[in-house]
């Protein structure tokens, strides 16, 4: 009883073009969400990263506070790609996606900077913090290959920079952060190498002893 019929009239004379308003500024807001928003993890992108890292060291900057940006990319991911398929890859994404976020608490943020790739940027960071964490998205990742494929499939690299140590920018310390993380992913493949080679010279020894003949025993 509180709307009279020029209420009415009111709203049909104006009704498509608050619609159309309306409708415009819904728009807008999904395709702003679309364009920081990774499709795949429904994590920030890689544009997403570099706004907050801009706004992060800003902030860091004024206290004289520390931030560690860590880079981080999945050791075989390319096998799981070529051995169970790409939707087990984005299975691995995903699942990789929600974990770390759900670790990333207080201020920590995490994003997929595209492919393998996630970026974790951590406020007021000392290195006895960001080693357990690395720690612990190892284990992480290393849990989720087992339950996607069933095996001990994946590895983490993780290199880390500092702020201001290492960079007073968002480029330069993305690039320090994964210049450090392409080594270790580095040290990694040449232990696996040498892990291997011990298995196979192994099994050479026992099947070259299994072919030798027996030497009689003097009676």
């Amino acid at each position: 009883d509180s709307f009279s019929r020029d209420h009415l009239r009111v709203l049909l004379a104006i009704n498509s073009k608050v619609s159309l308003a309306i409708d415009n500024a819904l728009r807008y807001q999904q395709a702003r969400i679309e364009a920081t928003t990774d499709a795949l993890t429904s994590l920030p992108n890689a544009s997403s990263v570099f706004m907050h890292l801009e706004t992060e060291l800003t902030f860091a900057g004024r206290q004289a506070s520390r931030v560690a940006v860590m880079v981080c990319d999945l050791d075989g991911f390319k096998q799981v790609n070529d051995r169970f398929g790409h939707l087990a890859g984005n299975r691995v994404l995903q699942a990789v996606g929600r974990r770390l976020k759900a670790e990333c608490l207080g201020g920590e943020y995490v994003a997929r900077m595209g492919g393998d790739e996630f970026v974790i940027a951590v406020p007021d960071a000392d290195e006895q913090r960001v080693a357990l964490k690395r720690e612990r998205f190892a284990a992480i990742v290393a849990q989720i290959g087992l339950d996607v494929c069933g095996d001990s499939t994946l590895g983490l690299s993780v290199g880390t920079a500092y702020y201001p140590e290492d960079g007073v920018d968002t480029e330069s310390l993305l690039a320090v952060a994964d210049r450090r993380m392409y080594a270790e992913k580095a040290f990694h493949k040449r232990t696996a190498a040498h892990l291997n080679l011990g298995v196979d010279l192994t099994s050479l020894e026992r099947s070259i002893s299994a072919t030798r003949p027996a030497v009689a025993r003097p009676t």
